[in-house]
């Protein structure tokens, strides 16, 4: 089985088409999504729950049998419990941090929140932030180290990065699901037009010291590749 993690503007929209080219019905959406806003004790305790419920479901029903594959925004520690099974292996998608934040910023600009826990995107679209106010939010810094709470990054067997996404999707495709890669489709994709470069060496600095951790485990995402390559 494999558990994909799509991080909000890494091209998981993309990547879930050959998921679906491959396993069919027995690919599973998964959208519970806890916002990364929320107060962290009841993240916690939400996170802890969602977890508990799959873990319910994958040892004492019939529900998940017939799924070979789990995609979508979601965190990894909802499925944590299956992390030393061997027939399982978790897969994910990184992007320079600046990057991702400066499509996080176009992406939550012009579309509306969510649902009603979508406080953070009403916040923003109220007070109108500009792409610097927005990348030194308190809600924004560290966003992967956010996601990853309580799961290592180790635990991956695989780590795309988002700058070489054809060749980590072709790579993905024989390595792991032993097909040919569909035409690589653009899924979900902003408007590059709309979108604004940082390109102040001062401001990069910066942003990258408030992101440090999410640095850290991109630097580290970045390695394991360079390692895969070698093979």
């Amino acid at each position: 089985m494999i558990v994909s993690i799509h991080i909000s503007k890494t091209a998981g929209s993309s990547f879930s088409v050959l998921l679906k080219e491959k396993f069919g019905a027995k690919l599973k959406f998964n959208w519970e999504i806890i916002p990364l806003e929320m107060p962290p004790l009841k993240r916690h305790l939400y996170n802890s729950y969602l977890r508990f419920k799959y873990y319910y479901f994958f040892n004492y029903t019939d529900k998940l049998n017939n799924t070979e594959c789990f995609h979508g925004h979601f965190m990894p520690y909802q499925f944590g419990f299956l992390k030393k099974r061997k027939d399982v292996i978790f897969v994910t998608w990184l992007r320079d941090p600046i990057e991702h934040l400066i499509s996080e910023y176009y992406h939550m600009k012009y579309r509306e929140p969510l649902n009603k826990y979508a406080e953070f995107h009403r916040k923003f679209l109220k007070n109108n932030w500009s792409l610097e106010e927005f990348c030194f939010r308190k809600e924004m810094q560290n966003f992967y180290s956010n996601y990853f709470l309580g799961f290592s990054l180790q635990n991956f067997e695989f780590i795309g990065i988002t700058e070489y996404f054809k060749e980590d999707y072709n790579y993905f495709a024989h390595r792991y699901l032993n097909i040919n890669p569909i035409e690589i489709p653009y899924e979900n994709k902003s408007s590059a037009k709309k979108k604004k470069k940082i390109e102040d060496p001062g401001l990069i600095k910066a942003i990258k010291e408030f992101h440090k951790k999410d640095y850290d485990l991109y630097n580290y995402a970045l390695e394991k590749r360079k390692e895969r390559l070698q093979k």
